[in-house]
């Protein structure tokens, strides 16, 4: 099992639509990934295809953000859903394959990257360790959390 920090968009834009509609959703335009095989190489030509002014780095950052999303995340991980604007971390599990949502409200209209989640629990950000506090800081999309699985455990097991 892998343990991963979703972001919910800008300013937590994405957060209400995630946890009622029970997914996580990424806002790449860049059209769906379905058919994309599990290589990297395959992501960033994809990606450059769209994104041809950004930097080899953005490339490269964008493009792995997006494997590990389709690719490396798998049923039955753990996920963290977070915003810098809310004080609370929404904890769930990963329930099924990506999929490319066509059609979303207006209000998250480019969220269109989807997985499924069975969210368990909500915990003020309060109820966790410095060490979680300072992962949060990362500004990647979806970063994994596995160095804290057993602080994640501790609050989902109760839920399991």
């Amino acid at each position: 099992m892998r343990y991963w920090l979703m972001r919910a968009g800008s300013g937590g834009i994405a957060k209400d639509y995630c946890l009622q509609q029970n997914v996580i959703a990424m806002d790449w335009a860049i059209g769906t990934m379905e058919a994309l095989s599990d290589d990297l190489e395959a992501f960033k030509k994809f990606y450059r295809d769209t994104y041809s002014d950004d930097s080899r780095e953005q490339i490269a950052a964008n493009a792995a953000t997006n494997h590990r999303f389709v690719h490396e995340m798998q049923t039955g991980d753990a996920v963290a859903l977070s915003n810098a604007k809310d004080q609370w971390i929404y904890l769930g599990q990963v329930e099924g394959a990506y999929f490319y949502a066509s059609s979303v409200p207006k209000e998250v209209k480019e969220f269109v990257h989807q997985r499924k989640v069975k969210w368990k629990v909500a915990c003020p950000r309060s109820a966790f360790s410095e060490a979680f506090h300072a992962s949060l800081n990362v500004h990647l999309t979806l970063s994994s959390l596995d160095k804290h699985a057993a602080e994640l455990q501790t609050k989902l097991k109760p839920y399991s």
